[in-house]
């Protein structure tokens, strides 16, 4: 997942036309049988914050990124389905509610327009 966030922000040498060209690596074998389903959400978040010393460093604005990418796994192949990420958390995602809420920011494009791959924030 990491690797999609970095293409989402231009910081990869590839450039895929979708995140279906993009497979999980994990065994997802478990799920499978766990859930008895077909798709799995799985969510990343990157939570930074800067010290200081950070802060004069040339890389603070990675210490600092406040990120998180919601995307639909297919457990027959691993293959990435559909996927939302956003860039704008705040300091709130610390707290439930503040949580709760990028998480609906996240999930609402799915659940309200149905299954396309979503770039936005």
């Amino acid at each position: 997942m990491e690797e999609i966030i970095l293409e989402l922000l231009g910081k990869s040498q590839q450039d895929h036309a979708s995140v279906a060209e993009f497979k999980y690596r994990g065994d997802l074998r478990i799920w499978s049988r766990s859930l008895a389903a077909d798709y799995l959400l799985i969510s990343y978040f990157v939570n930074g914050y800067d010290t200081r010393a950070r802060a004069t460093s040339r890389t603070a604005t990675e210490h600092a990124a406040r990120r998180a990418l919601a995307c639909i796994v297919d457990l027959g192949d691993g293959r990435i389905v559909w996927c939302r990420f956003t860039d704008a958390q705040t300091d709130f995602v610390l707290s439930r509610d503040g949580a709760q809420e990028v998480v609906d920011r996240l999930l609402d494009a799915m659940l309200a327009r149905g299954d396309r791959v979503d770039r936005g924030q």
